[in-house]
């Protein structure tokens, strides 16, 4: 389940960074990519992804590790870390697409208030009776 969960984590910040495992808290940069000046909010344990997108590292090196199963103690993935993470998300795509953040809930809006005309509609004329012909 772990690795399921980890997969769609990973898929979701995809469009976000240019690194296979950005869900990964091992991790090392030069002073200078942290010295651009930008305000950090890592919310939960996910501060590597919110350096790479607010900062844009022009060089990225992965080096590959596999960790083992955990033999003691207990994991950090509650449901509350997920939520954190959800936001992180949202605000990091707020921060490198703004305007098509925009876009898309000025369009889930604009889908929401059709559905609502529609279904309004449809109840006010299910609502008349018409006098059947004779």
């Amino acid at each position: 389940m772990r690795r399921i969960i980890s997969s769609g984590a990973t898929l979701l910040a995809a469009p976000l960074v240019r690194v296979h495992d950005p869900m990964s808290g091992f991790f090392a940069m030069k002073k200078d990519v942290t010295a651009k000046g930008y305000r950090l909010n890592p919310t939960g344990f996910k501060i590597a992804l919110e350096i790479m997108v607010k900062s844009s590292p022009i060089h990225i090196i992965e080096v590959p590790f596999t960790f083992i199963d955990r033999a003691v103690g207990t994991s950090k993935l509650s449901a509350k870390t997920q939520i954190q993470y959800v936001r992180q998300l949202m605000s990091l795509y707020w921060f490198a697409y703004p305007l098509t953040v925009i876009t898309l809930v000025l369009l889930a809006l604009a889908a929401l208030g059709f559905m609502y005309l529609y279904l309004t509609k449809n109840r006010i004329r299910s609502s008349m009776s018409l006098p059947t012909p004779l």
